[in-house]
């Protein structure tokens, strides 16, 4: 699954983006809203991307985590999050 227009792509997060992740994903500014961040260690960054690569790859996930990308650069990730039940509704953060 990809999204693209002139300027914003979004893509599949994979262990691909790790560096670029770790950089939001591990400051405490940036993340003060957030649950689950920030991340303290890079290897937790890294599990993160290794569990959301392995629902990309399962038939029906029950998320999507997708990489902000920006004119080249990948700047953050957008996720959805489907209901349990019928799968119709999710949640976008």
């Amino acid at each position: 699954m990809m999204i693209h227009t002139a300027r914003l792509t979004l893509r599949p997060l994979d262990i691909n983006y790790l560096d670029t992740a770790h950089r939001y994903a591990g400051d405490a500014a940036n993340t003060e809203y957030m649950v689950h961040l920030p991340n303290e260690t890079k290897q937790e960054t890294e599990a993160f991307l290794r569990r959301v690569t392995a629902e990309w790859e399962k038939g029906s996930p029950a998320f999507y985590e997708l990489a902000v990308v920006l004119d080249e650069q990948h700047i953050g990730a957008v996720s959805v999050y489907l209901d349990e039940s019928d799968r119709q509704v999710g949640e976008l953060g």
